[in-house]
């Protein structure tokens, strides 16, 4: 009854925008429905436990990852993995892979862990994204596929894929029913993570293709740079609210290609804020990339990509790991 009564209290306040106002209702009336007016109140002693026990995990553990692992052996030994209520930005220019990154960590954590996936995709649909996830399992040339000369070889191993994701546990959201606004997203990945906890999977992991794509129904966003911020604190407030890990990629300015150095944080397109919010921040490098295209180094430098660790609020940042970029299959792989 109270909460009923603040909300049509609210609605009727003109500065309250109808999208914000219901996605706020939902949550809230979602943290009643599971028996908890919110998050109690911890006394220190509590709390004092908690980090004991964390602790305690780690040691016995000796230096295996106890989040969940992307499948990126030297990034995973360096951050520990993907944990709950953080969020992880994976950012590159165009073109460098970012799409084909973040469904390498969906394969791995799906296929190999059993862990669910909710990804949304804001440039693909559902149907594209599969195909993406299936010729990439499968090491398939995507431009052979689309011209249709697939060799007799080539069956077996999409046939093997096919099978093996018909059943996985990828969830995407079709973003042409939530017009791309982090509002709706959260409210869809708040039903889905819901209805998987319910089926009995503890651990959901959120990907989001890509963060300056998404858009804010909030009245708040006056111009471009405010709007991504919005949207910003709504993926990290996210990744609280449903306690699970929450991984966008992001796009990156050419002033690191203009002034030839590697990218840093400051060339994130269009907010400070993504910088703030976000408890990792990562850089998907392809270094053949920033050559021109007679320039003989190039092909010295083909298949070879790094990420450099620019930020991570609990382990050491300013690490790069190698990773291996195979251009006929669009995949990132270990070394």
């Amino acid at each position: 009854i109270a909460l009923g009564t603040e909300f049509a209290a609210r609605a009727y306040e003109e500065q309250h925008e109808a999208e914000t106002l219901a996605s706020e209702f939902e949550s809230r009336v979602l943290t009643l429905s599971e028996g908890k007016a919110g998050r109690q109140e911890q006394s220190n002693k509590q709390l004092v436990t908690e980090v004991i026990q964390d602790v305690k995990t780690l040691y016995e553990n000796k230096g295996r990852i106890t989040g969940i692992e992307t499948g990126f052996h030297g990034y995973d030994q360096l951050t520990n993995g993907l944990h709950p209520e953080e969020m992880t930005v994976f950012a590159a220019r165009p073109s460098v892979g970012k799409t084909a990154f973040a469904l390498a960590i969906t394969e791995h954590v799906i296929l190999r862990l059993g862990i669910p996936v909710i990804f949304v995709s804001l440039e693909m649909s559902p149907k594209q994204l599969m195909a993406r996830l299936v010729y990439s399992l499968a090491r398939l040339n995507q431009q052979r596929v689309r011209d249709g000369h697939m060799t007799e070889r080539d069956w077996p191993a999409l046939t093997a894929a096919a099978q093996q994701l018909a059943t996985s546990l990828v969830t995407t959201i079709d973003t042409g029913e939530t017009g791309g606004s982090i509002q709706k997203i959260r409210s869809k990945t708040r039903a889905k993570v819901r209805e998987l906890r319910k089926n009995g999977h503890a651990h959901v992991v959120f990907i989001g293709d890509y963060l300056q794509l998404m858009t804010s129904d909030g009245k708040k966003a006056g111009n471009r740079e405010q709007e991504v911020a919005e949207v910003s604190r709504g993926l990290k407030l996210m990744s609280k609210e449903l306690r699970i890990p929450v991984v966008t990629l992001a796009q990156i300015n050419r002033a690191s290609v203009k002034e030839k150095r590697r990218p840093r944080m400051s060339d994130l397109r269009e907010s400070g804020s993504i910088e703030q919010d976000a408890d990792n921040v990562a850089f998907i490098i392809r270094p053949e990339m920033d050559c021109e295209p007679d320039d003989p180094e190039r092909t010295n430098l083909a298949g070879k990509a790094d990420i450099d660790i620019a930020k991570q609020r609990n382990g050491p940042a300013q690490e790069t790991v190698e990773l291996r970029y195979v251009k006929e299959y669009a995949r990132f792989e270990n070394l």
